[in-house]
């Protein structure tokens, strides 16, 4: 139920607004800590951190876990690399108001 009433609230706005505004609002109405933590929290869905987890796990004997991560991981990169190349470019945000 929580699920369905955020996605709800969601659409509802993006269906009153324009995404640029909604993007804008969300801007202005920020907060030091929340640019701090996902200055660096971003980083987690690096390949550099997803490597070296793969690495560290497969030293410290968790080779079969360390196996499914990389092939996962390999897997959703080569689909998300064939989607972005086969799906019509989407402008991000900052090219609305160039």
């Amino acid at each position: 139920m929580p699920g369905f009433l955020f996605w709800s609230v969601g659409a509802f706005f993006l269906l009153i607004s324009s995404k640029s505004a909604i993007h804008l609002w969300f801007d202005a109405h920020h907060f030091l800590v929340a640019d701090l933590f996902f200055k660096y929290i971003t980083y987690l869905g690096d390949g550099v951190f997803i490597s070296s987890l793969i690495l560290l796990m497969y030293v410290f004997k968790y080779r079969h876990e360390a196996k499914v991560l990389f092939f996962s991981y390999l897997t959703s990169t080569i689909l998300v690399q064939i989607i972005k190349a086969t799906l019509p470019h989407n402008n991000r945000p900052y090219r609305d108001w160039e």
